[in-house]
């Protein structure tokens, strides 16, 4: 009895445990080789890890780490052979003065296609507009969008229509 409930506190201590926490242990890749398409491949996890990173950790934080990620990840997602990040000219409007959530968007858009190989365009987008709103609401380092606070105001079903007609590239 005493060992199951020792178990049970374990089990509800990593449930409470600060997810940002684990994401703070990611560390960079070092000397990254990116010439074949298989060199790509070998880095899908650690992009996923990086966007992990960069949506759990606060912009002011490990500054210097987050410029080391950045770069790795604009020169993973700007060569892979695998995921084209559409941006619409309307993203622009959702970050405004907020750049760095520019990459939130694309990481985590190259992140959605990762873990999702047969993912649709209005998915991706989705999933990378929420990762800015996760970053935005923080309010660190963050200036006041209205069309970011429009945005988040809306109900599910409102953002949706909102990402088809506003950030969804067509063909």
């Amino acid at each position: 009895m005493k060992r199951k409930l020792i178990y049970v506190v374990a089990f509800c201590c990593l449930l409470l445990a600060d997810r940002s926490s684990f994401a703070q242990t990611f560390e960079v890749p070092k000397q990254v080789k990116l010439e074949q398409k298989e060199d790509y491949k070998k880095y899908e996890q650690d992009v996923v890890q990086a966007a992990d990173w960069l949506v759990a950790t606060d912009l002011d934080m490990e500054t210097v780490k987050r410029r080391q990620i950045s770069a790795f990840l604009i020169k993973w997602l700007s060569g892979t052979p695998d995921i084209t990040i559409d941006i619409h000219p309307g993203i622009s409007n959702l970050y405004g003065d907020n750049t760095e959530l520019m990459l939130i968007y694309m990481a985590t858009y190259g992140k959605y296609y990762i873990q999702h190989k047969d993912a649709q365009q209005p998915d991706a987008i989705k999933a990378a507009v929420e990762a800015m709103i996760t970053v935005y609401k923080k309010g660190t380092r963050i200036e006041a969008n209205p069309e970011m606070d429009k945005l988040i105001a809306m109900d599910a079903a409102k953002k949706d229509q909102y990402i088809r007609k506003n950030l969804i590239l067509k063909p």
